[in-house]
C-alpha cells in the first residue's frame, strides 16, 4: 500500500504541528484569522469517479447532505424544523445562482458559489415577506445563527467568502490554536 501523493489535513488545536508541515513543505492555515486561507462551505466538491452525467447528480446531492450535517454541528441546539427550512432556503439560495443537480461543477470557479452573506440576505428577505409567526421565530432564530457567519460575524473571516484553499500541498494544518 502506497501512501505516495495522499493528502493528509489536520485539525490543530493546540499548535503541535506547525512545525512538521513547514518541514515537509506543507501549509499552515491560522483559522482564527483566516489570513491564509478561506473555506466557503457552499463550495461543491466534485468527484473524480463519477461519470459526467450522473456526477452533476450525485455531487450536488452529496454536497446538500454535507451542508446539512455542518450546519447541525455549529449550530449547535438548532432545532429539526428550523435545519429542514433553512435546507429548503439553501436549495433556493444554490438556484439564485444558476446551479442545480444539472450543473456542470468542473465550469464553476470558487466566485460562483453562494457565500454566508447571500444566505443570511436570503433568510432576511424570507422573514421580510411573511406575516406568519411562527416561521418568523425560526427565520429570526435562523438570522442570529448565521449572521455569526456573515460579515462582520466572528467566524466570518474563515467562512464568508469564495474559497482560497487548495489541495495543491500535501500536508495542511489547521490551526485552530488562535
Amino acid at each position: 500500500l502506497s501512501a505516495e501523493n495522499c493528502k493528509i489535513f489536520i485539525l490543530d488545536p493546540e499548535n503541535e504541528y506547525t512545525s512538521l508541515a513547514k518541514k515537509l513543505g506543507g501549509r499552515v492555515i491560522d483559522v482564527g484569522t483566516a489570513s491564509q486561507g478561506r473555506i466557503n462551505p457552499f463550495h461543491v466538491i466534485t468527484t473524480l469517479d463519477a461519470d459526467e452525467d450522473e456526477g452533476a447528480i450525485d455531487n450536488f446531492a452529496v454536497h446538500l447532505q454535507f451542508l446539512e450535517e455542518f450546519f447541525r454541528v455549529v449550530l449547535p441546539g438548532i432545532d429539526f424544523e428550523a435545519l429542514e427550512y433553512l435546507n429548503n432556503i439553501i436549495v433556493e439560495l444554490y438556484k439564485l445562482k444558476n446551479i442545480d443537480f444539472k450543473t456542470n461543477f468542473a465550469k464553476l470557479k470558487a466566485e460562483d458559489y453562494p457565500i454566508f452573506d447571500d444566505l443570511y440576505d436570503e433568510i432576511l428577505q424570507e422573514f421580510q415577506k411573511t406575516d406568519n409567526e411562527y416561521i418568523r421565530k425560526m427565520l429570526r432564530t435562523l438570522m442570529n445563527y448565521i449572521a455569526k457567519f456573515s460579515t462582520g460575524g466572528r467566524n466570518a473571516n474563515i467562512w464568508n467568502g469564495p474559497s482560497t484553499i487548495t489541495t495543491e500541498e500535501n500536508f495542511t494544518v489547521f490551526n485552530f490554536q488562535s
